[in-house]
């Protein structure tokens, strides 16, 4: 399967389009994704899907102001 990831990355990257990995659940999925040169990742590693204003609360705000 690596070999298969990896060379799909070669040839994503020859294009110049960014990669982005779904489906990140554990840190061996992070670590691989970061080996192969994945540009974005998302998962449940980081967190489940939320509602845009849980999202904003949770990681958009800093010292109570929000980051936009």
């Amino acid at each position: 399967m690596k070999k298969l990831l990896s060379g799909l990355i070669v040839m994503l990257k020859s294009l110049k389009l960014q990669i982005v990995a779904e489906g990140v659940e554990t840190q061996d999925d992070l670590d691989l994704c970061i080996n192969l040169g994945v540009d974005k990742v998302q998962g449940y590693f980081f967190d489940k899907a939320l509602p845009v204003d849980v999202f904003e609360r949770k990681y958009l705000q800093l010292n109570n102001k929000k980051v936009l």
